[in-house]
């Protein structure tokens, strides 16, 4: 059960966490705006989005994303870090979401050991 629905919700995660993590990223470099704003940026616009049934997780994955893209900055040195990052982030979240439910952190602690899992790969390469 656990896996069809990882099947079914990993894409849109993996997009949330992209496009937060991008966001952050970008606003940071570009825009020159501290981590904390832009990442609080990024959950204010996350919240207008509306949500259906298939897409509820989406404003969530965009602030997790954004959580993570606080520490990018420093961390990533191409645009292929922020698609692993992403990845083991979306994988933790549709993975965990059975055993994270109610629970307070869960995003915080998400962006925290999937940042921690890449910043161990990377030292492992």
């Amino acid at each position: 059960m656990i896996l069809s629905s990882f099947r079914r919700s990993a894409p849109t995660h993996f997009i949330g966490f992209f496009l937060g993590m991008l966001g952050c990223f970008f606003l940071q470099k570009f825009a020159l705006l501290s981590a904390v704003f832009s990442a609080s940026l990024i959950g204010l616009l996350a919240s207008f989005i509306p949500t259906k049934k298939t897409s509820t997780h989406l404003p969530s994955t965009l602030y997790a994303g954004a959580f993570i893209g606080m520490g990018t900055f420093l961390n990533v040195l191409n645009l292929s870090h922020l698609f692993i990052t992403s990845t083991i982030a979306a994988t933790l979240y549709s993975l965990g979401m059975p055993f994270f439910n109610g629970v307070g952190g869960r995003l915080g602690f998400i962006a925290l050991l999937s940042t921690l899992i890449f910043l161990a790969l990377k030292a492992l390469t």
